[in-house]
């Protein structure tokens, strides 16, 4: 894989090709270096611009094999992220299309990074491995650094900031547990290192040590992080990696690796454990204290159960969770839930057992692969970086039990890179396919140019949403979303601006309204179980005097997100103003049933602005 002494299989190419695939490889060693500080590029500007990087990068860094028609065998591995959402939105399976979509284009362009570096890994005479782990160890040591120093002054700033989404913020993310789910991958990855350096010269030279010393320091970062998911993710990672050595050393008996492995991770962990604050250690072993997030995990656990069972085969669409699983909540209607906070969870809600069968039978061909190398394999340095790798990969699985680090743009690239890695092979057979393997090329580049033209989008949304007025927010909204057709979010509050501004006068102008609703309308046609997006729609009609209409898009706005305190009132206010005091009443009744943290004096409140009966307002419960 990284052997000094390895040749190209194309000595004779140019130095200008050999060039081209140097860029590829600096291209993804700066993503991978970059792009955990942008907050993990979460947000949109920034996701869909490293995917659009990452992918040139990955057609340059392959450009060697590509232009002699070598296919990447992980090219269909790739595609099948595409298939899979062009399937979900032929069959209407897909609650949210857009939303699918765009999930599609950011698997899409992980994936490929995984098989540019599977291919080009193992036969790669540029060391391309080894500087790609250097890189990911790197970028995890200085984020530690910097969360050791951000946490010393104050705890919930980031980047002496605070903000209400920092929700225990740590390094430069916004949450403790992705931090976690970064830095946890580096810990095997060292250790692995260090023995693949012993093994290699025999002794214990500076650089082993000094990745056994930085092992440790990305230990107590982990826990001092207070990510109770991080730490268990941590241990299992480090156990995969004692039972990948057994696999390595079973000719020396396994019992005594297994013995000695053990011993080493004790220690470690016990060491990491030792240098944090006592406060933490509390938090880290009550690992199912109850509370607001366990309840919240156990409820949102429950809604995605509901919405597997609902489309169990091809699952609700790829990137569409949070459409999919909002109608089974039962509570916390507070919280806008995006995310299931748990990988795994979601992809079985996105991607039904389909998708389920798919990943299980891909991890046993990693698996097969990783195992074939490290058993059989000759370069005994290569092999430990190799199972390094693999137990890093495992690392974030089980992370994913317990956290969402697949959907933090940063940490699924680490991810992708090390799966790479470890799935390498030293003989590749190269079967000419010429003129697939020039399409893949051009393909690559094609969605690079539709990932950056969907992050100048986001750009531009996100300036317009900073407008204050609802004229000036129109103003940037309009050439916007004519621009970008596909920005439900940009195309809603375009709706909302149409709608403020119909009203004059005390009452509404038609042209207007009619603008509003149809934006609201297209959003509902992109993402057609967005409740918010049904209320506003709901409104709208009423303003229009449809009543019949306005009903329906408000019974379907609380169809699709239950337990929306704002959606409910919404809906309780349109039943009142038409004159079913009585429907508003219950409707009342039930969202004070499900969000008990809404108060009932305030939902009294409300009810007397449409009866002072105290009788009636007497039976808010």
């Amino acid at each position: 894989m990284e052997s000094d002494k390895g040749e190209s299989p194309y000595r004779g190419q140019s130095s200008s090709r050999v060039r081209l695939e140097w860029l590829g490889e600096a291209l993804l060693i700066g993503a991978l270096l970059i792009a955990p500080w942008i907050y993990g590029a979460v947000e949109d500007t920034v996701r869909y611009a490293l995917c659009a990087t990452v992918l040139v990068a990955s057609a340059l860094f392959l450009w060697p094999d590509l232009r002699h028609g070598a296919l990447p065998r992980g090219a269909g591995g790739a595609l099948a992220f595409p298939a899979l959402a062009l399937l979900q939105i032929v069959f209407r399976q897909s609650v949210a299309p857009i939303m699918t979509v765009e999930a599609a284009l950011v698997a899409f362009a992980m994936a490929v990074v995984w098989a540019a570096i599977d291919a080009r890994g193992g036969s790669s005479s540029t060391n391309s491995s080894r500087r790609l782990s250097f890189a990911v160890l790197l970028v995890c040591v200085s984020e530690s650094a910097f969360a050791a120093l951000q946490w010393s002054t104050d705890r919930r700033a980031l980047f002496g900031q605070r903000g209400d989404f920092q929700t225990m913020p740590f390094g430069s993310y916004v949450n403790h547990n992705n931090f976690a789910g970064l830095v946890s991958l580096a810990v095997p990855l060292a250790i692995a290192m260090a023995i693949g350096d012993l093994r290699r010269s025999g002794k214990l030279t500076p650089r082993g040590l000094g990745l056994m010393g930085l092992a440790v320091g990305l230990v107590i970062a982990v826990f001092a992080s207070g990510s109770r998911g991080g730490a268990v993710a941590l241990v299992g990672g480090l156990l995969i990696l004692a039972s990948i050595s057994a696999q390595m050393r079973k000719r020396r008996g396994r019992k005594a690796v297994w013995i000695g492995a053990l011993v080493t991770t004790l220690v470690i962990v016990i060491g990491g454990a030792l240098a944090v604050p006592s406060a933490t250690r509390s938090r880290l072993v009550k690992l199912f204290d109850k509370g607001g997030s366990a309840d919240y995990r156990v409820d949102i656990a429950r809604a995605s159960w509901r919405a597997f069972a609902h489309q169990p085969l091809m699952g609700s669409g790829l990137g569409a969770f949070a459409d999919a699983a909002t109608p089974f909540k039962e509570g916390h209607g507070d919280v806008r839930s995006e995310r299931a906070e748990a990988d795994l969870v979601e992809f079985v809600v996105e991607g039904g057992l389909l998708f389920v069968g798919a990943l299980l039978f891909f991890g046993r061909w990693a698996w097969r692969s990783v195992k074939q190398e490290i058993v059989e394999g000759r370069d005994r340095s290569g092999k430990w970086l190799r199972a390094g790798a693999f137990a890093a990969c495992a690392t974030m699985l089980i992370h994913s039990l317990f956290d969402f680090g697949f959907r933090i743009p940063a940490n699924a690239l680490a991810f992708a890179v090390l799966l790479g890695i470890a799935t390498a092979q030293s003989e590749v057979p190269r079967i000419p396919r010429r003129g697939l393997s020039l399409g893949l090329f051009a393909l690559l580049f094609v969605v690079a140019g539709a990932c950056a033209y969907r992050s100048l989008g986001a750009a531009g949304e996100r300036a317009a949403l900073t407008r204050k007025t609802p004229e000036s927010r129109l103003e940037a909204l309009q050439p916007l979303v004519d621009a970008h057709p596909y920005l439900s979010h940009a195309r809603r509050q375009r709706g909302l601006a149409w709608m403020a501004l119909a009203y004059s006068n005390g009452q509404y102008e038609p042209s207007r309204l009619q603008r509003a609703s149809s934006d609201f309308e297209a959003v509902i046609s992109a993402r057609p179980q967005w409740g918010e997006a049904h209320a506003d729609l709901g409104w709208v009609k009423y303003f229009q005097a449809d009543t019949k209409e306005a009903k329906e898009q408000m019974s379907l706005a609380t169809r699709f997100d239950p337990t929306h305190v704002g959606v409910g009132i919404a809906s309780a206010q349109l039943m009142a103003w038409t004159g079913d005091l009585a429907g508003a009443l219950s409707e009342i009744s039930r969202l004070r049933l499900k969000n008990p943290q809404w108060s009932k004096a305030s939902a009294r409140d409300l009810a007397s602005s449409w009866t002072q009966d105290p009788v009636v307002l007497g039976s808010i419960q």
